[in-house]
C-alpha cells in the first residue's frame, strides 16, 4: 500500500515538473518571439521623426493576449464572446433617430456621460464611433470604444448605418463605404446641436474605409477636428480574395454573412425588394444556405444599394470602395494601425503601399 501510495506521489509530482516545464517553455517564447515593439513603415523620414517624437507609445512593447496569441484565433474569440458574453455597463444608449434627405432613417446612440464629464455639455469634446459592415452599438468592441471615450471625460455617438443596430430601413437602399452622403448628414447634424464642441471620429474595418472616404471627399470642410482608422480593408480585392480562400471562408466568410442575413436581410426584405435590380429572393436563398451549412459561399452575393446607382457587378463594388489615394485628400499625414495576420488584408500590399505613400503603418506583432 505505501509502495503504490509512494509510485502515485512520484508520478504526480513527475506530471507537476513536466507542465511547470512546459509552461516555463511557453512563457520563454511569449517574451523572446511574440513580445516586441509594432513594426514600422514609413514613406517619409520627416513623418518618421514626427510621430516618433509625438507618439512615444510606439517604442513600447506590444503584449498579446497571453492564451491567445493568434490574429485568427482572436477574431474567433470576439465572434464567440459577442454571442455570449454581456457586458456590464454603467450607462444606456439615448437614441435619436435621424431622418436622411431621400427619407430613410439613421439610429445614432448617444451616451452623453454628464456625470464623469469635467467639460461643459455644449463644449464636450464627441466621438463618432463607426462600426464595421454588419457591425452596431451592441457590438462588444463597440462597447468596449464607447467605455474608453467616457473614461476620457468625452461624448460619443455611436453612428449605427442604415437597417442595422435595430433600425428599419425606410428606403432600398443600405450601406456602401464608397458612399458618404449619410456621413456627411451625421456630422451635420452633431454640428448643429454641439456647434462648439470639438469632434472627432473612430471607424473600424469597414467603418473605418467609409470614415476614409468621407475624408478624401470634403477634405478641410469635413468639419473634424481629428479621426483615428483601425483595421481598413485597404485593397478590397486582395482582401475579398483572402476571406474566400480556406479556412477563412469557413470561419469568417460564414458569419458575415450570416449577421448581414439575420440583422439586415430578412428584417428589411420587404422594403429591399421595392429595389429593381436586386434579386432579393436569391438573396436571401444563399444566406439561409450558408448559415446552416459549412458551404463555403463568396461574399460576392451581397450588393450595394446606392442613391444614383445600383451596381450589378461585384468587382465594380470592390474598385469603387478601395482606399482612395493618399494624393486625393488634403491631409498628408495617414496613420493607420494594421494587424500582421489580418484575416482581411495581406502583408504585402500595406507594405507597397506604405513606401509608396506619405504614410505610416502600424502592424501589430503576435
Amino acid at each position: 500500500m505505501a509502495d503504490l501510495d509512494s509510485t502515485r506521489y512520484i508520478s504526480d509530482l513527475n506530471q507537476a515538473w513536466v507542465a511547470l516545464g512546459i509552461g516555463l517553455v511557453y512563457v520563454i517564447y511569449y517574451i523572446t518571439f511574440v513580445v516586441k515593439k509594432p513594426l514600422i513603415i514609413c514613406g517619409n523620414p520627416r513623418l518618421r521623426d514626427f510621430i516618433d517624437t509625438n507618439l512615444p507609445v510606439l517604442n513600447e512593447d506590444y503584449w498579446p493576449l497571453f492564451w491567445c496569441l493568434n490574429g485568427k484565433f482572436q477574431t474567433l474569440l470576439k465572434g464567440v464572446t459577442n454571442k455570449t458574453v454581456r457586458i456590464s455597463v454603467n450607462w444606456t444608449y439615448r437614441r435619436d433617430v435621424l431622418v436622411t434627405p431621400d427619407g430613410g432613417e439613421i439610429c445614432l446612440d448617444w451616451v452623453d456621460n454628464d456625470k464623469k464629464s469635467l467639460h461643459l455639455r455644449d463644449e464636450r469634446p464627441t466621438v463618432i464611433i463607426v462600426p464595421g459592415l454588419s457591425g452596431s452599438s451592441g457590438e462588444v468592441y463597440v462597447i468596449h470604444m464607447v467605455e474608453s471615450v467616457q473614461k476620457l471625460g468625452y461624448r460619443s455617438v455611436v453612428f449605427n448605418n442604415r437597417g442595422l443596430g435595430g433600425c428599419r430601413l425606410k428606403t432600398p437602399r443600405t450601406f456602401c463605404p464608397k458612399n458618404t452622403e449619410d456621413f456627411r448628414t451625421v456630422v451635420q447634424h452633431i454640428r448643429k446641436d454641439y456647434p462648439n464642441a470639438p469632434l472627432f471620429a473612430l471607424g473600424a474595418s469597414a467603418g473605418g474605409l467609409n470614415l476614409f472616404h468621407y475624408l478624401a471627399d470634403y477634405g478641410k470642410d469635413c468639419q473634424l477636428n481629428g479621426a483615428m482608422i483601425v483595421s481598413v480593408l485597404y485593397e478590397m480585392f486582395a482582401s475579398t480574395k483572402n476571406l474566400e480562400t480556406f479556412p477563412n471562408v469557413l470561419l469568417f466568410n460564414q458569419t458575415l454573412i450570416r449577421d448581414l442575413h439575420y440583422d439586415m436581410l430578412l428584417p428589411n426584405q420587404d422594403i429591399l425588394r421595392t429595389h429593381k435590380n436586386l434579386d432579393v429572393n436569391s438573396i436571401l436563398q444563399t444566406g439561409k444556405e450558408t448559415t446552416h451549412s459549412l458551404k463555403p459561399v463568396s461574399l460576392k452575393w451581397i450588393r450595394c444599394s446606392d442613391l444614383t446607382k445600383a451596381f450589378d457587378e461585384m468587382d465594380e463594388i470592390l474598385a469603387s470602395s478601395n482606399r482612395p489615394s493618399i494624393s486625393h485628400s488634403p491631409y498628408r499625414t495617414d496613420v493607420w494601425l494594421q494587424g500582421l495576420e489580418t484575416i482581411l488584408q495581406g502583408l504585402q500590399s500595406n507594405w507597397t503601399y506604405a513606401q509608396n505613400q506619405n504614410t505610416y503603418a502600424i502592424h501589430e506583432c503576435g
